[in-house]
């Protein structure tokens, strides 16, 4: 069904990959962004643009990864940015591995939800124009 809406170009502009886990809608989901970013724009990714190599490490500007992190707690702008930095480094950590082995768990410890500063984020990068002028795609 996705195959086919890519051959034809209607491809929906929103999708909601859903399944239990290890079944690998995340490893589909990374399957259809790598075809989305590639420059062959087709019904397959190509693996050997610079898009593709960027997509594969999940490193692609126009590509923005959300999962759960732990709450901040209140506190000072100055500790949420400290916290904010320590996510950084694991977020890092989760997308490397990730992007070696697409069925990978990416999990921070005690993430319960996406958190608000990340949907501000997301906001941000929704509105701005793509970087390769292609599409952009959120996971």
């Amino acid at each position: 069904m996705l195959s086919a809406a890519l051959k034809r170009g209607r491809l929906a502009h929103t999708l909601l990959l859903h399944g239990k886990r290890g079944f690998g809608s995340e490893a589909l989901a990374i399957q259809l962004m790598c075809i989305l970013l590639c420059k062959q724009q087709s019904d397959s990714a190509c693996d050997l643009c610079p898009n593709c190599l960027k997509s594969g490490e999940l490193a692609h500007p126009d590509l923005k990864v959300l999962f759960p992190l732990p709450a901040l707690k209140g506190g000072s702008d100055d500790n949420r940015d400290q916290l904010l930095e320590q996510f950084s480094h694991l977020i890092r950590r989760e997308l490397t591995a990730k992007s070696h082995n697409h069925y990978y768990h990416m999990q921070v410890e005690n993430g319960r939800g996406i958190l608000l500063d990340q949907i501000r984020a997301l906001r941000r990068f929704a509105s701005m124009k793509s970087y390769e002028g292609g599409n952009r795609v959120v996971l």
